[in-house]
């Protein structure tokens, strides 16, 4: 399985969105909380193994939202200890998975 991570610190610390055959996982590595994760929001829209996917993520403060191909999937808002900065990262699991074309664009500036 693939992982996109963003606002990662360390390895305790980031948010995660795994596309999955069975569906997707938007989550939270935390140490706060049992097991050290915790599990943002999940749906059942499968990603098949193979295919191609554009995933874009944007985080402002503690609001988040990914799409996947031009299509919603998921806004969330973090209340509890959100994580607004940190690195971009690509992870894998037990899993053989190809990235391409990382970006992070950036922010317009403020023009206060």
């Amino acid at each position: 399985m693939a992982w996109l991570v963003w606002a990662y610190t360390d390895p305790e610390h980031f948010y995660y969105v795994a596309l999955k055959p069975n569906g997707w996982e938007l989550g939270k590595r935390d140490p706060a909380y049992r097991g050290g994760q915790r599990f943002l929001a999940t749906g059942t829209r499968p990603f098949p193994v193979g295919d191609w996917s554009d995933v874009r993520v944007r985080q402002r403060g503690p609001r988040m939202t990914v799409s996947v191909d031009d299509r919603h999937v998921v806004g969330f808002t973090d209340r509890e200890r959100p994580y607004t900065v940190g690195s971009v990262g690509a992870y894998t699991e037990d899993a053989r998975a190809e990235f391409r074309d990382i970006t992070v664009p950036a922010e317009p500036s403020d023009p206060s």
